[in-house]
């Protein structure tokens, strides 16, 4: 096999100047392979708001900390299971669970209010809910939910073709 001949290229010469006082190290890059969940607010701004309007006067920031107090409770069992399943510990501290949960809450929240859109309107329908989940972020979530509603569909299709092959022939007679 012959061998190419290559120009030689000189190496070029880099300086590094170590971090002074006066210039900032350069920030490191990180690269995620998840796509992290952002509330429509920040943490930071709901607390001083929360924190401002008082605990119990009713209005402004402090509403949203009361509803949610309301549905303290309500995923314990089943993210206890969910963070299991995930590898976590059969009986995770109580701490990690209410985050979770606390976390669960404001990401529903969010979606059912990105949905309502600005009309604000009561109910909800399915294609609001399509809509809010067609960001590419939420492909799997969207897929999932359609999968849940095919499937939500299938099981009335059965129980009517059962309920009427019991009226056709009726057991016991």
């Amino acid at each position: 096999m012959p061998q190419v001949a290559r120009p030689a290229v000189a190496p070029t010469p880099v300086t590094v100047h170590p971090p002074t006082a006066t210039t900032p190290a350069p920030a490191l890059q990180r690269t995620t392979t998840f796509t992290a969940y952002t509330p429509n607010y920040s943490r930071e701004s709901a607390v001083a708001s929360s924190a401002g309007t008082g605990a119990g006067t009713g209005t402004g920031g402090g509403r949203a900390s009361r509803r949610q107090s309301n549905l303290k409770g309500l995923f314990t069992k089943e993210l206890k299971n969910l963070m299991y399943g995930f590898g976590d510990d059969r009986n995770p501290a109580n701490d990690t669970v209410n985050v979770m949960e606390e976390i669960l809450v404001e990401y529903i929240t969010d979606i059912c209010q990105a949905a309502s859109g600005p009309s604000k309107k009561s109910r909800l329908s399915i294609d609001d809910l399509r809509r809010v989940l067609a960001r590419p972020a939420d492909a799997k979530k969207l897929a999932r939910m359609e999968e849940l509603l095919f499937m939500q569909e299938d099981i009335k299709r059965a129980r009517a073709q059962f309920e009427e092959s019991d009226i056709h022939n009726p057991k016991g007679l």
